[in-house]
């Protein structure tokens, strides 16, 4: 450090506040020069504006002695001697008169103007001149307020029309708002007790409680607003709020916080207590003669405190030194001539200088940009006025090599010689950043605008070609087991055809692969993107990117390192010197890289190799994000293609069930479209029973579901039964998100399947009861020729034996009893088809007619038979007894069923015309024309259990004693010889209908 000359130490205790300030640039502005010729002009059109003042707003403002005085009235002042404008007070009573008066424009200009967004819509408002906070007051003795909420539903102050009136009615709207005249008044008011608190801005009530001498008001809290003070100005008198803003803006901090601490502390010291004054001004100078008394014995020390004094400023030397000597940057004062006067230890260490070397030198000497005396004084001249310049330059250091540099420039004297202080920042890392960043953003702009890598590519390798300052660039890509160049720029097409392949060939032209089973790759782009760095040669980084600045001169180290056995040097003979291969790494895994050639030495450094590395990290991403988009496009193209065309029906619900997607084949297994689908609960169509089933397997959470078998509704109103599996998709939180369904339309099987089931029933029933008729049939032969024998031997005996003797009597019981045997026999015969009768054309109508006279007499009279004839075609072939047998005991079993209660049995006949054929558990009927018989009663009904008995023989529900269990298997045994069909419809407790298909006679003659 240069401190040999004695009247530069007050130089260092003048830099010390110096290099704190150097940041700041600014400098005070002149009279109305910063006024542009439209202000001007507007200044000389309207030389007068009224002002309206708020008149109780001390210390910001008030009125006294006709002048505007407080923080107000100061900066009117200003504005009028800088600007030349005068301003005329408008008088008015309040503040609600005097913002009405700038509204209406009464007033040009209010002189304090809180700001508020209803006001902005009416006033234009000048930037803000002040602002303090609204505090809160209550008596003494009461809470402290902590949140104005506390005040809701109590009385609260505030002067009529001010901004903070219309923020607690909107914010606040439960506290009990009072409007006053004046900041005087609210404060009279609490003291009074008519209100329970005010709201102001503190140094306005503090100034009104001291004037006024008002002693039981505290403040008591804050509140989340403040007001920020402005000049508003009516609203088509923009150039005058213009003249406003930037005369406060030509302030220096220094006038400001004058005129801040003026105002300010005469909140605190106005109106203090005269007769207190007077008695602190009689103790004031008492001790002014006892402390000159203590000053007279004090300076019979002053000789041996100077001695300490001195000692003190060398001490102080030593600190400005080691101050200076921190900083940062290069620290430089020199003379108008640019003689070097003082520099800190950073200037020396950038540009390699010693002390005594730097002492000896002109500013010229160590910047590249000042060649001649005169460019230093241009620069010289633009800190005039005390202002600060700042501009970029190159800075030389003592090898010749040039760095860029940010100056800071201010002048200042020193014993009355004008000298500059420098603050020299080296800015050449900054810069690289700024490059490195501007890269960057290419990249991610161009990631934003364009949709294929190709054309990303393409237009950002010419850029970065430029960029690093190169004659060629390539980027190649992994594709299979070799590294093919992707795109180039400045390559020759015969470079690119000869080197586009790294991989190396054998005599069959296959991939040579080495001890790991991989391709073995050429030349240093092989080494690169294998990852095979080798540590004894330096120009490979730690990033595994390789760098030359003379590609010449290396070919002498790789042979020394025996690494120039693939080495195919062609780059080299093309005349590229200087050359950087930068790996494109993704995830650890290189891709690829980014080649950058140039036919100068020394392109490169290794800061810019750092560069190039991060800037080829980010390119590795993004080239990733393309393939992997690319990559999902055609999966997702995959996918929709199954997702459309596949026969499954898919769709996407949520965990409530609600539906979120669906693909075609659901769509058209139940007839809707994708719009009355989305967004609807799946259950809606399902039937009652398939819902419930389909929101208990929802509930359970379970991750998989197989073979969820439901009845689904389609639009058409058509039961469909499907068969559901779905997959739940899992979220990061591990809880489920949506589940996948896949749907099965299985109608048509289910139906296969119920017909199936329907003739293997048919089939076995028919079995046993063809099991049931052989048997009785043989049976019921064996005992007919037993029953001939009984009745024969027994019919001799009664011949031989008189009417009256008991034998008579009891052999004719014997008869009686084989009569009822034989027709019990018949029965099973005609059950078991083992008899044949002889079938004619039969009315079935004079059947029923006659069988309804027949057993008239034994009908309850609780049963009332009614019969509907609904075709004039009745006639079948078959036989009348059997006919009768038929209807006979429908009519006996129906009366049965009735029982006790009001009963009701219908006989219908009429014809069925059957579009499908029939098929039940009791048999099958082809499609075609029949004669159908109904006999229906409101009997007891049937469960089920009963109805699949129904036509087994020797089943019943009568008691033992009422029946024999045949009667109906022998109707059914006559129906079926007749090529009929029986069906039965019934429910317990609901009645039962029995209908018999007949062929019509001509079918039969047929």
């Amino acid at each position: 450090m240069n401190f040999k000359k004695p009247k530069y130490l007050k130089t260092c205790l003048k830099l010390l506040l110096l290099i704190c300030a150097a940041e700041l640039i600014g400098s005070e502005k002149g009279s109305a020069d910063f006024l542009s010729e439209a202000e001007k002009e507007f200044i000389a059109e309207h030389p007068v504006v009224k002002v309206a003042p708020d008149k109780n707003f001390a210390p910001i403002e008030f009125v006294e002695d006709g002048e505007i005085k407080g923080f107000s009235g100061e900066y009117l002042r200003i504005i009028s001697e800088k600007t030349g404008l005068e301003f005329k007070i408008t008088q008015t009573d309040n503040w609600a008169e005097t913002l009405e008066s700038a509204i209406e424009w009464n007033s040009d200009v209010l002189s304090a103007a809180a700001y508020t967004e209803e006001r902005k819509s009416r006033l234009l408002f000048s930037r803000p001149y002040v602002t303090f906070p609204i505090g809160i007051y209550t008596k003494l003795g009461g809470v402290y307020v902590t949140n104005l909420r506390e005040l809701s539903g109590k009385k609260v102050a505030v002067v009529n029309d001010y901004a903070v009136e219309k923020w607690l009615r909107n914010d606040y709207p439960d506290i009990r708002i009072v409007e006053t005249d004046s900041v005087t008044d609210s404060l009279q008011r609490l003291s009074e007790g008519k209100v329970e608190a005010v709201i102001e801005d503190f140094l306005v009530a503090k100034y009104n409680i001291a004037k006024y001498g008002i002693k039981d008001i505290k403040a008591a809290g804050a509140t989340p607003y403040q007001y920020k003070i402005c000049f508003g100005v009516r609203k088509d008198w923009p150039e005058l709020r213009n003249i406003i803003n930037k005369t406060i803006a030509s302030l220096s901090e220094q006038e400001i916080a004058r005129i801040n601490k003026k105002w300010a502390e005469s909140a605190i010291i106005h109106h203090i207590n005269i007769k207190k004054a007077r008695f602190w001004v009689t103790v004031s100078a008492g001790l002014g003669v006892l402390v000159t008394t203590l000053i007279l014995l004090w300076n019979k020390k002053l000789k041996s405190r100077v001695k300490q004094s001195t000692n003190k400023l060398l001490a102080e030397k030593e600190k400005f030194k080691t101050i200076l000597n921190s900083a940062g940057d290069a620290v430089y004062v020199h003379r108008q001539d640019g003689k070097l006067l003082l520099y800190n230890k950073q200037a020396m260490d950038e540009l390699g200088y010693t002390e005594k070397e730097l002492s000896e030198l002109n500013v010229i000497d160590i910047d590249n940009n000042l060649n001649e005396p005169v460019d230093v004084q241009k620069a010289l001249d633009n800190t005039a006025y005390g202002k600060s310049f700042v501009f970029k330059t190159e800075n030389i250091r003592k090898d010749g090599s040039t760095f860029p540099a940010e100056v800071r420039l201010k002048s200042f004297e020193i014993d009355g010689e004008k000298v500059y202080l420098g603050i020299s920042r080296n800015i050449e890392q900054r810069e690289r950043q700024e490059k490195e960043q501007e890269a960057m953003v290419k990249l991610f702009r161009l990631v934003n605008c364009r949709e294929k890598l190709s054309e990303l590519i393409k237009e950002l390798l010419p850029y970065l070609k430029e960029w690093a300052n190169c004659d060629a660039a390539g980027i190649r890509l992994k594709k299979g087991e070799d590294y093919p160049y992707y795109h180039t720029a400045g390559f020759s097409d015969e470079f690119i055809n000869s080197e586009n392949s790294l991989c190396i060939l054998n005599k069959k032209y296959r991939p040579v692969r080495g001890w790991r089973n991989e391709t073995d790759l050429a030349c240093m782009c092989g080494a690169v993107v294998s990852g095979e760095i080798n540590r004894d040669i330096p120009n490979f980084t730690e990033s595994g990117s390789f760098w030359t600045n003379s590609s010449s001169s290396l070919r002498d180290d790789f042979i020394n390192t025996g690494f120039s056995e693939n080495i195919r040097n062609r780059c080299c003979s093309e005349g590229y010197e200087s050359i950087a291969l930068i790996p494109l790494k993704d995830a650890g895994e290189i891709i690829g890289l980014i080649q950058f050639n140039s036919e100068n030495k020394n392109n490169f450094d290794i800061e810019t190799i750092r560069s190039l590395e991060r800037i080829a990290d980010s390119l590795a991403c993004v080239v990733s994000r393309y393939t992997a988009l690319s990559s999902l496009r055609e999966s997702n193209k995959l996918f929709r293609l199954i997702y459309e065309k596949t026969l499954l029906g898919y769709q996407c619900l949520d965990t409530h069930g609600i539906i979120k997607e669906v693909n075609s084949a659901f769509l058209s297994i139940i007839g809707c479209s994708r719009e009355e689908m989305l967004g609807k609960d799946f259950s809606e169509f399902l039937d009652a029973n398939s819902a419930n089933m389909f929101k208990k397997a929802l509930s359970s959470e379970k991750s998989e579901v197989r073979e969820l078998c439901l009845n689904l509704k389609s639009k058409k109103g058509e039961n469909l039964f499907i068969e559901m599996d779905w997959n739940a998709e899992i979220s990061r939180e591990s809880s489920i998100e949506n589940y996948h369904v896949i749907i099965r339309d299985a109608t048509e099987r289910k139906k296969s399947e119920e017909r199936n089931r329907k003739l293997s029933e048919q089939l076995h029933q028919r079995q046993k009861l063809e099991s049931l008729g052989t048997l009785a049939g043989g049976i019921a032969h064996d005992f007919n020729n037993i029953l001939t024998a009984i009745m024969g031997h027994a019919g001799l005996a009664k011949k031989n034996c008189g009417e009256d003797s008991n034998a008579y009597k009891n052999i004719t019981q014997i008869l009686q009893a084989s009569e009822r045997a034989k027709k019990l026999v018949n029965q099973i015969l005609t059950f078991s088809r083992s008899s044949d009768l002889q079938k004619t054309s039969v009315s079935i109508c004079s059947i029923i007619d006659e069988c309804l006279q027949m057993i008239k007499p034994s009908v309850p009279g609780n049963v009332r038979i009614y019969k509907f004839i609904r075709t004039s075609s009745d006639t079948i072939s078959g036989n009348e007894s059997q006919l009768l047998q038929i209807i006979s005991n429908l009519i006996t079993n129906s009366i049965h069923a009735v029982g006790e209660k009001n009963g009701q049995i219908y006989i219908i006949v009429e014809e069925a015309l059957l579009e499908e054929p029939l098929v039940t558990i009791n048999g099958n009927l082809s499609p075609g024309k029949y004669i159908k018989l109904t006999v229906s009663d409101n009997g007891c009904g049937m469960d089920e259990g009963t109805k699949e008995k129904l036509f087994e023989p020797f089943f019943t529900t009568k008691p033992v004693d009422k029946g024999t269990g045949m009667g109906l298997p022998v109707v059914h045994g006559i129906i079926s010889s007749l090529g009929g069909l029986i069906t039965i419809d019934s429910q317990a407790g609901k009645g039962t209908d029995f209908n018999i298909f007949f062929p019509p006679a001509e079918n039969q003659q047929q």
